[in-house]
């Protein structure tokens, strides 16, 4: 799930390999309009979509290769990363981010555990950062060299232009007098349980993440507390914010809206 240019919207379907683009309506029961499919009879196992201006940019655990599509031709692939079904530039591709403001493609080479910076444009891998961390790795973001990393009960803050890990934050949550058990028992559940990050398209001054049963908002400058949370979710699995500042989820066959604005 992921927010490109002018309120474009992708969605990453793996049950049925294929990525959908459109956008959601303004109106007060939003829905989806569908302009394109692709990826269609060419995918396998798409797990992680991001966009890149108009082009979008696929994972596919199962070809073992990193794709990117062209909105003047859906059909075909506009550049491909990876040798299909072997793993030897990738093993297990997991997720993939844009750094808009240095033109960096960031794939998750969890198999290997480690990134891999390309050159969006040309294909070609400019260097590889290798760190344990990322072998549980479930979803990265980044922005101006700075690389976010979120694993099962940590988030991650990196350098990846040299290759260095700047913070490591557990998620903790504010606790009231009066029901420290509940909170102390939620921590521990929620902490365990980040399921996705991504960075807010408004700005990039805060992580928008997927934990437990809810979306938290929080800030890059200190990624442990958060500046707020909402939902009541069944498992969801990804989250983006559009320009209106409204946050999609998805939560099993279906994407949820909220509005920051009335949370």
């Amino acid at each position: 799930l992921a927010a490109g240019v002018d309120g474009v919207v992708v969605i990453c379907d793996t049950g049925r390999k294929e990525i959908l683009q459109g956008k959601i309506s303004s109106s007060a029961y939003p829905q989806f309009n569908l302009t394109g499919t692709f990826g269609t009879g060419l995918l396998h196992h798409p797990t992680h979509a991001t966009t890149q201006g108009a082009s979008t940019w696929v994972t596919d655990t199962r070809m073992q290769m990193v794709l990117s599509f062209n909105p003047s031709y859906y059909k075909s692939v506009a550049l491909a990363l990876g040798k299909y079904g072997v793993a030897t530039t990738f093993n297990t591709p997991t997720a993939v981010a844009h750094d808009p403001l240095l033109n960096h493609l960031i794939v998750l080479d969890k198999g290997n555990s480690r990134v891999k910076v390309y050159n969006p444009d040309t294909g070609v891998n400019l260097w590889v950062f290798e760190d344990g961390l990322f072998g549980g790795g479930r979803s990265i973001a980044a922005s101006n060299g700075s690389l976010y990393l979120a694993t099962k009960g940590k988030i991650y803050q990196f350098d990846y232009l040299n290759k260095t890990k700047v913070g490591e934050y557990s998620p903790v949550y504010p606790t009231a007098p009066l029901d420290a058990l509940r909170n102390t028992l939620r921590n521990w559940w929620w902490a365990d349980e980040i399921t996705s990050l991504a960075l807010t398209s408004t700005d990039t001054n805060f992580l928008l993440t997927t934990e437990g049963n809810q979306i938290v908002l929080r800030p890059t400058s200190n990624p442990a507390t958060p500046s707020c949370k909402f939902g009541k979710l069944d498992n969801p699995k990804a989250a983006t914010m559009l320009p209106d500042q409204r946050v999609l989820v998805s939560e099993g066959s279906r994407i949820r809206v909220f509005s920051l604005s009335t949370t």
